[in-house]
């Protein structure tokens, strides 16, 4: 009788571990979500420009120089970048990326 009070003993922490663990990934889970949608506002806060995806390789490039400077402003971490700068994708650009983007998921990891 002892053994099995002393295994439902082992049973009880081996669950109070697994919640207290569910409990702390749950919480860094809510925090991480809180510092993305805090750095997404605090991009979109400078109004970032959209990019259509116009012929000129000219607007393009401003494009992406003018969203490498709100990334270093805002202290973009790298994770970010592309989800970021891809919401301010449209049109022709927006309908690129929807097409492009699968298989750059798939070869890169991006999530």
């Amino acid at each position: 009788m002892a053994a099995n009070n002393g295994a439902a003993e082992d049973m009880d922490q081996c669950l109070r571990a697994i919640e207290n663990l569910a409990l702390a990934l749950g919480q860094q889970n809510v925090q991480q979500t809180n510092d993305e949608n805090t750095i997404f506002k605090r991009v979109a806060s400078h109004h970032p420009p959209a990019y259509k995806g116009t012929i000129d390789p000219v607007a393009l490039e401003n494009w992406i120089r003018d969203m490498e400077k709100l990334y270093e402003v805002t202290n973009c971490p790298e994770n970010m970048k592309i989800s970021i700068g891809s919401f301010y994708l449209e049109e022709e650009a927006d309908s690129w990326w929807s097409i492009v983007k699968t298989g750059y998921v798939a070869e890169e990891g991006f999530d």
